[in-house]
């Protein structure tokens, strides 16, 4: 496989990002880039991951184009915009405590997408595996949010609190001191997700 010319991607997303400049999403973005005929369109898992890429490698590489130029491309899940603000801060980059979005995860990202290696190389079945575990991690967080929230514990509690707050409110609602049947289910079925996902 080849690597795909790049140039009319970046002339045209560069055109776009400068006339939204309150941001745009990535399916704005790539619908844009399809009716222009720039991106193939969506037929297989394989075809959507790689226009995805390409719109990522051609933002990436815009970035700091617009950096010199004292503008910020930032580059989130959601939205996709320049602000400005980049001035005065020189050739090497923006500082993170001036923009929030450049941490180390977002370099690493950033590295992933600019690699033609992985664009490449990542097959069909290497796609849907990255989705599947994408899910189980989503459904994970999710599943545990509820839970937590079944036992009125906030998101970053431990162990040791939820056994405990467990224990508090199946002694309250235990069907034999006068308690709810269905809510006692509720707490224990609660309980016993959070353990299993230890």
């Amino acid at each position: 496989m080849t690597i795909p010319d790049q140039q009319p991607l970046l002339a045209a997303l560069e055109r776009l990002l400068r006339q939204r400049r309150n941001g745009v999403s990535e399916y704005e973005l790539l619908a844009a880039l399809r009716r222009d005929a720039l991106l193939p369109g969506q037929s297989d898992v394989l075809t959507l991951f790689r226009a995805h890429f390409r719109l990522m490698n051609a933002l990436y590489q815009l970035q700091p184009i617009f950096f010199r130029e004292g503008l910020w491309l930032r580059i989130e899940p959601l939205r996709i915009a320049l602000e400005a603000g980049a001035a005065n801060q020189g050739d090497s980059g923006p500082k993170t405590a001036r923009f929030p979005g450049t941490a180390s995860s977002d370099a690493a990202l950033a590295a992933w997408y600019l690699d033609w290696e992985n664009y490449v190389h990542t097959g069909a079945d290497e796609v849907v595996d990255l989705l599947s575990g994408f899910w189980r991690r989503y459904n994970g967080h999710e599943q545990r949010d509820a839970a937590l929230a079944e036992l009125e514990l906030s998101a970053d509690a431990d162990w040791p609190a939820i056994q405990h707050r467990y224990r508090q409110l199946a002694a309250e609602h235990h069907p034999d001191r006068g308690g709810s049947a269905t809510r006692f289910n509720r707490v224990r079925q609660a309980y016993e997700s959070l353990r299993s996902a230890r």
